[in-house]
């Protein structure tokens, strides 16, 4: 099984890679599965090696993150908006 930091270090080494569109689309990429996963501490992680390896990129990465975090919670309460209202609502502090 491949580990967090494994799933990292590759996103960071595929920077620029043809197979994605967008520069950090690897990362991005990870960032997505991270957040459907609930691994909030992996998004954390990623992005502060992120920056350290690519700062000049960072900062796009890092405006996409609370997208990726909402869009994964909308999915996860199956699309119903209402759902979603009432764990942002139970999840707030």
């Amino acid at each position: 099984m491949t580990t967090i930091n494994q799933r990292i270090d590759k996103a960071i080494a595929e920077q620029g890679s043809d197979a994605h569109n967008a520069i950090s689309g690897p990362l991005l990429t990870l960032l997505t599965e991270f957040a459907r996963e609930g691994k909030m501490t992996g998004i954390a992680e990623a992005f502060c090696r992120f920056r350290a390896a690519h700062p000049a990129n960072a900062a796009r990465v890092r405006e996409s993150i609370p997208a990726k975090v909402i869009n994964a919670m909308i999915i996860d309460s199956g699309g119903d908006l209402a759902a979603f209202d009432r764990l942002q609502k139970a999840n707030s502090h």
